[in-house]
């Protein structure tokens, strides 16, 4: 179910009948990507990496020990596709390295945080049921900024 509206000409969110639709994209009504953290004190970034098999976007030590491992989306994916399409690269990326996941999950804080910004106040994001589920067996939690925000000229 498509509603346009005068020349913007986007899809905003609309629930009628279990029929869900989204903003075309086009437009950049909203931005959206999704990044995996993990984080505690004594987190070495590599031996993450290690276990992971894969690259961090970014990765710091403190001078204090805390350390951070972070995989986004945010310059893998168009921002302005729908943000459950972030959340599922992500989870698609993860589920063939379930064990190191959970495993890293159950020792160090690791969570899929997300950032919605849009300018329109028409609604926000949403996540499947089959989405948070796949989450859970990762044993990942999954947390949001929602920003209404950005005109042409800001970065979001």
């Amino acid at each position: 179910m498509t509603d346009e509206i005068g020349e913007t000409d986007f899809r905003r969110i609309v629930v009628r009948r279990g029929e869900r639709t989204t903003w075309n994209g086009n437009n950049g009504a909203f931005k959206a990507y999704a990044t995996l953290r993990i984080s505690r004190d004594g987190l070495e970034p590599s031996a993450v990496s290690e276990a992971l098999g894969l690259s961090p976007s970014k990765a710091d030590v403190s001078a204090t020990g805390f350390g951070t491992w972070n995989y986004s989306t945010r310059d893998l994916l168009d921002n302005l596709r729908p943000l459950e399409e972030h959340v599922l690269h992500i989870v698609q990326l993860l589920e063939p390295r379930s064990s190191a996941v959970v495993a890293l999950a159950e020792k160090f804080a690791a969570d899929v945080f997300c950032y919605f910004a849009s300018r329109s106040d028409l609604g926000g994001f949403h996540l499947s049921s089959e989405t948070l589920l796949r989450l859970g067996r990762l044993k990942l939690d999954f947390d949001a900024d929602e920003y209404f925000c950005c005109d042409d000229s800001s970065d979001a």
